[in-house]
């Protein structure tokens, strides 16, 4: 499931929904209308609806996010994004193009997430990165555990994946932080 969502100083959702039509994909990209650049860069911002807007979807939930890295306004911070993202089950993979340096924050908000940071200088890294992480997606799977006692909620706890099979490569969150299941 995709949903587009785009951002700098405004951010808007392309769809109202997540869908898996390239058609109505490609149609929803097409229309979208940038606003005033003078309006700066909202990073954290678009990754808090993003990862909000996910939220209650079911399935397997993954972001990619393509930005140059920098965050010149908004509400939301760093910290508050990469905890939220930390105890989110949503996979961030961080594409930054163009001439900055390699953005701290976008490398932690892949690896706490347990996907990939890419940093792209021309277009066919970015081609390259784009079929890399739809190729990842495809063949990724989902391991689940319950621990053995549960913590108070903002607990970090390590994890540790090792598999015994040749040409495998394993690529998982190194924590992750307890935040107990609201009752419905």
């Amino acid at each position: 499931m995709v949903r587009p969502v785009y951002f700098h100083g405004e951010i808007k959702s392309l769809t109202e929904v997540g869908t898996n039509d390239p058609k109505l994909l490609r149609l929803a990209i097409d229309r979208m209308e940038l606003g005033p650049i003078d309006l700066g860069t909202r990073l954290y911002d678009a990754v808090d609806f993003t990862l909000r807007v996910l939220k209650p979807e079911r399935g397997r939930k993954a972001v990619i996010l393509f930005t140059d890295g920098e965050n010149t306004w908004g509400k939301a911070t760093m910290k508050s994004t990469l905890q939220e993202a930390e105890e989110s089950d949503i996979i961030v993979y961080t594409l930054q193009y163009g001439d900055m340096p390699p953005q701290k924050y976008l490398q932690q908000l892949a690896d706490k997430t347990g996907g990939r940071y890419f940093k792209a200088g021309d277009i066919n890294v970015i081609r390259q990165s784009f079929a890399g992480v739809a190729e990842e997606l495809r063949r990724k799977y989902v391991i689940g555990y319950y621990p053995k006692e549960t913590s108070q909620r903002g607990h970090e706890r390590k994890i540790k994946v090792k598999v015994n099979r040749e040409r495998v490569a394993v690529r998982v969150r190194r924590s992750y932080t307890y935040k107990p299941v609201a009752s419905q």
